[in-house]
């Protein structure tokens, strides 16, 4: 239900349009929620990328988000490039800032990079692997803080997912998986607010698993170990 509109376009050669005033929403029809407004936007369909310029989200008529500079690609293709900041504050870590970068490696490799300022405990970088093959696929998903100044120690997650298929390595029917997670300390998620794992966990599984499904039945073998967090 995408729609948009413009106050004028420019047509500047083959492939090649430039929109003044530009709206864009995917609102149902006289329901404009949440739109996008750009004072100059740029399509480029030889490249596929479009370019746009002071642009502003609005949300019921109230400006949220002020773009200066922008760009996206116009077809489904991913593409690199800085994904919106975030903004918050708390007691515990007093303002936050994070600015994610998204990189497209490849088409079946993938990775988001994410800074994060925090004015009570210093700067943490965290980053998001995925990967994804024939026969196999997983995420890896990292945060580190080298210096937590509110309690004078390095903090981190690590959180590992790896799904394989073992027809590949002469065995039908067989699969296997890794699920490991692991974090500094007890009040990891309680001090440090995470997009990765939810706050209210308390046991972090290490599990692998060996299994093998065919039509007579499935056997499962499996190695399970937690880190509980008092």
């Amino acid at each position: 239900e995408a729609r948009g509109g413009a106050a004028s376009m420019k047509f500047e050669g083959e492939d090649h349009e430039r929109l003044f005033s530009a709206e864009y929403t995917t609102c149902k029809p006289d329901q404009d929620d949440w739109y996008l407004k750009i004072s100059e936007l740029a399509l480029d369909r030889e490249r596929n990328v479009g370019t746009g310029y002071n642009g502003v989200v609005q949300f019921k008529g109230v400006p949220i988000l002020y773009l200066p500079y922008m760009t996206f690609p116009l077809n489904s293709d991913r593409k690199s490039g800085f994904l919106s900041p975030t903004f918050g504050s708390s007691s515990n870590s007093g303002l936050e800032l994070s600015v994610p970068y998204y990189l497209n490696i490849s088409p079946n490799l993938d990775a988001t990079l994410t800074p994060k300022l925090m004015t009570k405990r210093g700067v943490q970088l965290g980053s998001e692997l995925r990967y994804l093959g024939r026969s196999f696929l997983g995420q890896l998903d990292t945060e580190y803080l080298p210096h937590d100044r509110v309690i004078n120690r390095e903090r981190y997650l690590f959180i590992a997912r790896h799904f394989q298929n073992l027809e590949s390595w002469s065995m039908p029917g067989w699969t296997a998986s890794i699920n490991a997670q692991k974090v500094s300390d007890d009040n990891y998620f309680r001090d440090l607010s995470t997009r990765i794992a939810n706050t209210a966990q308390t046991n972090l599984p290490r599990q692998a698993t060996l299994s093998y499904n065919s039509f007579v039945g499935d056997l499962t073998t499996r190695y399970l170990a937690f880190q509980t967090l008092q």
